[in-house]
Formats: C-alpha cells, sequence, structure tokens
C-alpha cells in the first residue's frame, strides 16, 4: 500500500474514532451534517476516488469535525499531505462528478481556420453582382411576406433559430451553509460551505438547490446579482433558478 493510500486510511480511521467514542452511527452523522451515507462511508474507508472533488472532502471533514464538536486541525494537515497543490478549484457542472471550467487557449490550428474562413468571405464579397440574383419566378406570382401567391416558386425565409443560454452560476457564502445542488438532469450532490466560499455552476435548462442556510448565501446568475434568497436559519427545499430569472 503506497503513502498515499497510507495517509487517506490513517484520515479515515481518526473520522471513524472521532465518530464511535461519541457512540454516533452514520446515518445520525449523515443526518446531522446532511452529507450522504455513502460520502460519510467512502471518507472513514480512505476512498477519496468517488469524491466530487478536493473542495468537497474539505467541506465534508470540516462538517463532520464541526457537528463532533473536534478540532479539524489534524485532519487537514493530512488533506494537504494528500493534495499538496489544492487550490479549491471551481465546480462546473454538466455530470455528476462536474467537471472544472476549462479556458481553451487559442491554438494555431484554430487560427489558421479563422484566416480560412475570412478568405472564404473576402472572395464571396468580390463575386461578381449578377451572380447573386435569385431566381426567376413564373409570370403572375406575386410574394407577400415570403410566401409566392400565384403559379410562382419562391423559397421560404429560414426562421431565426434562437441560441440556447447556458445558466452561469456563482454561489458565495456569507455564512456557514450547506446545500444540496442538481444541475439539469445530474446526480445530486451535497455541499458545506463557509464564509468566503465561491462555488461556480453551469446548466443547460435548470439549477436546483436544498439550502439549508437560506439566509448565508448570495449569488449571481449570468452576471445578474441576487441578495440572500431567504432568512438566517432558513431552510429551502426546493430552489430552481431557469432562464426565466434571466
Amino acid at each position: 500500500m503506497d503513502e498515499t493510500n497510507l495517509t487517506a486510511n490513517h484520515l479515515g480511521e481518526l473520522l471513524r474514532q472521532m465518530r464511535q467514542r461519541q457512540g454516533i452511527d452514520l446515518r445520525d452523522l449523515a443526518a446531522m451534517t446532511k452529507i450522504s451515507v455513502r460520502h460519510l462511508t467512502a471518507l472513514e474507508e480512505g476512498d477519496l476516488e468517488g469524491m466530487p472533488g478536493t473542495f468537497f472532502v474539505r467541506g465534508f471533514v470540516r462538517s463532520v469535525c464541526a457537528e463532533l464538536r473536534q478540532d479539524p486541525t489534524e485532519c487537514l494537515e493530512i488533506l494537504d499531505v494528500l493534495f499538496p497543490e489544492d487550490d479549491e478549484p471551481e465546480r462546473s457542472v454538466g455530470t455528476g462528478a462536474g467537471p472544472r471550467n476549462v479556458t481553451l487557449p487559442l491554438t494555431a490550428a484554430g487560427l489558421a481556420l479563422l484566416l480560412l474562413l475570412g478568405g472564404g468571405i473576402l472572395l464571396l464579397s468580390r463575386e461578381d453582382p449578377r451572380s447573386k440574383q435569385p431566381a426567376a419566378m413564373d409570370a403572375g406570382a406575386a410574394v407577400t411576406g415570403g410566401k409566392a401567391i400565384g403559379s410562382g416558386r419562391v423559397e421560404q425565409d429560414a426562421e431565426e433559430i434562437p441560441v440556447p443560454v447556458d445558466l452561469n452560476l456563482l454561489i458565495r457564502a456569507i455564512e456557514r451553509t450547506w446545500m444540496r445542488i442538481q444541475t439539469d438532469e445530474s446526480d445530486s450532490w451535497e455541499t458545506t460551505m463557509r464564509p468566503g466560499d465561491e462555488i461556480r455552476l453551469r446548466a443547460t435548462e435548470s439549477i436546483n438547490l436544498l439550502i439549508g442556510n437560506a439566509g448565508g448565501i448570495i449569488f449571481d446568475l449570468n452576471g445578474r446579482r441576487f441578495g440572500p434568497p431567504g432568512s438566517h436559519g432558513q431552510v429551502i427545499s426546493n430552489y430552481v433558478l431557469t432562464r426565466d430569472n434571466l
């Protein structure tokens, strides 16, 4: 067993001992922390592979220690060993695990493609204007609103198809807040945020939040600022964000 597994197992054993010393089983701890039994079990078994991300592992550990009234310092030091370069990455949602937001640089191939497209547009603009004349209609045909009347033929005007607008949500914690989050049809996941923590989410149709402290967060939706969705300590079980909120 390598050093990483040993360290993860040591973290899990510490958390298990904290819980067992107080005679609390996993289901009770799950109810206290609002973290699923599956994630708590994975933590205690040192299995961090199935976690949604290192930021959330830290949040789970802090939440468990807070509910058990234990000092989290040793556990967090172990996480520093496991994830020495962890910068608490942003979370982008489209799948259950949530890939990171990535901004790709413009590559040489992409630049070349843009130049080719630009050249094609320039050539089209220099074509003989006579080649752009519309096809002749049969005698007696008239056009109204893009449709032919009589025996003539005319192409239908192309309908403009609206471009879908993604939902981009930035959540900022101003108080300690637990949430369960679901985007579109992906699996829901849980986190405990502390003041100053931020989470970025992206969805196509909807973002559904279960908020344990509605007065503890503020957020920006596609650049539009919203204040706390409720009061301090208020629980909102079904807070839904859609394009209608834009």
